[in-house]
């Protein structure tokens, strides 16, 4: 979502240049010098301006075929509670990601609980490959 953004705005606007910082942080983007950030939507402060960049975020929850050979198959949300999830660390909210499920008008929330939580999504995408969580 991040760079077809950047692409768009650095070809109406050549002269630019744009340095990237990417973090699983929420970084205080004033007091840090930058000139924009980019969160998804519920992590935005009040006193910021905001503008959309991209539509709504959807994500996925996936496992390693051998991990589910192993362990089955979940059907519903509720079934991950025995599932060795991982999961990404939000150093500045105190936790891990509180995932979030719809289904029509049923919304439910799930909290994993991970025995190698993640600071970043590309070490997240790595341990899905090693098919032990």
């Amino acid at each position: 979502m991040l760079w077809p953004a950047v692409l768009r705005l650095t070809e109406r606007y050549p002269d630019i240049q744009v340095e990237v910082s990417l973090s699983s942080a929420l970084v205080d983007i004033v007091s840090e010098q930058f000139d924009a950030g980019v969160r998804l939507g519920e992590q935005i402060a009040k006193d910021m301006i905001a503008a959309r960049i991209g539509p709504d975020l959807r994500m996925a929850v996936v496992a390693a075929p051998a991990y589910l050979e192993r362990y089955g198959k979940p059907e519903a949300p509720h079934d991950l509670t025995g599932f060795r999830c991982g999961n990404i660390r939000l150093p500045t909210a105190g936790g891990v990601y509180i995932w979030e499920f719809e289904k029509a008008d049923d919304r439910s929330t799930f909290t994993s609980t991970v025995r190698l939580p993640s600071m970043t999504w590309t070490s997240l995408s790595r341990q899905r490959f090693t098919g032990r969580s």
